[in-house]
């Protein structure tokens, strides 16, 4: 569950070129030291101190970005910039699923509260593993393309593991903590996929073809689901 802290780090430094004249009041509240200190992944008893600061640095820092800009980032998440509006969206979706975690009547927040000791288990484990093999998997891709402009390659990659990564940790996730943990931690990821397009806007659909082609004896039954909802939101 470390995405759940995405949204502090980018409402803390990311965004600052766009806001760089405006003061920020909102530092005071900031509460991105406890959330590492529980390993982003806090447990019933620490979401009830955590769950308020957050909320209030939340609203504080949104509500003072979009003074500066001058735009709601609903706006802005259907800008003409697509950079803008897929960040835009990022940080609607990361805010959404933290009300939704701190939300103690959500199917969300009580799925959460009865799978995190188990996922806080073996999320070191299943990270490192997932790691290794986006990796692997990566060279093995890269070593099928033909030439093309750096920033395509890079795209087209990053395209590729993002989502290998997600179904290879939801994967194992679901195989440690069973199919609920799982879900969640599938809805959650899938949730920041537009943090790719920041960099790579325009997504070629047909990739999706090329990725499943290769990954036919690498785990395509296991990982097709991720791919074609990671596509069919683009």
């Amino acid at each position: 569950m470390k995405s759940i802290v995405l949204i502090l780090l980018m409402l803390t430094s990311c965004l600052a070129h766009y806001t760089e004249d405006c003061l920020s009041v909102c530092d005071d509240v900031n509460p991105l030291d406890e959330w590492e200190n529980e390993g982003y992944a806090p447990n019933l008893y620490m979401l009830k101190t955590l769950c308020p600061k957050t909320l209030e640095f939340l609203d504080c820092r949104m509500q003072e970005m979009q003074d500066c800009l001058e735009e709601s980032f609903g706006d802005l998440a259907v800008s003409t910039n697509l950079s803008i509006a897929s960040f835009s969206r990022v940080i609607l979706a990361t805010d959404h699923l933290i009300r939704q975690i701190c939300n103690e009547n959500s199917s969300f927040h009580k799925d959460y509260v009865r799978n995190i000791d188990c996922y806080k288990a073996f999320s070191y484990v299943i990270r490192q593993f997932c790691n290794k093999d986006v990796s692997r998997i990566e060279n093995l891709f890269l070593g099928t393309l033909k030439v093309l402009p750096k920033e395509d390659i890079n795209c087209k990659v990053k395209l590729f593991s993002g989502p290998y990564e997600v179904a290879c940790t939801s994967d194992l996730v679901g195989r440690a903590c069973g199919p609920t943990a799982r879900r969640l931690h599938t809805t959650a990821s899938l949730m920041f996929k537009d943090i790719f397009l920041i960099d790579c806007p325009h997504i070629n659909q047909n990739w999706r073809e090329e990725y499943l082609d290769f990954l036919l004896g690498n785990k395509k039954g296991e990982f097709e689901e991720i791919y074609d909802v990671f596509f069919k939101r683009f």
